[in-house]
């Protein structure tokens, strides 16, 4: 009985802290969700098969490769933004990315 109410207390401020009544601890954990997590693994994965041509390949390439992923042109954007801004992609000409 004590269990059940520890758990029902900590669901309840972890749903307050995320903000919803769905919540991802990988947000409180690491700061990203888990989904976002994975489009970040799967952009990295297509900018890198991309790459294996010799070229680094351009945003539209890359945009389209991950709507085959359900990864929508806007999100894939922001995914983007975010692996640079984090030092993990970069783009060695405008609108070209390549994996550090």
């Amino acid at each position: 009985e004590d269990a059940d109410r520890a758990i029902r207390i900590s669901d309840y401020f972890l749903k307050k802290i995320m903000g919803g009544e769905r919540f991802d601890i990988d947000v409180i954990a690491t700061g990203i969700s888990h989904s976002q997590r994975e489009r970040m693994r799967i952009l990295l994965d297509i900018i890198d098969q991309l790459t294996r041509g010799g070229e680094s390949p351009s945003e539209d390439d890359i945009l389209a490769e991950a709507e085959g992923y359900n990864i929508d042109r806007s999100a894939a954007k922001s995914v983007l933004a975010r692996l640079v801004s984090d030092g993990r992609i970069y783009t060695p000409k405008a609108g070209h990315y390549r994996v550090i």
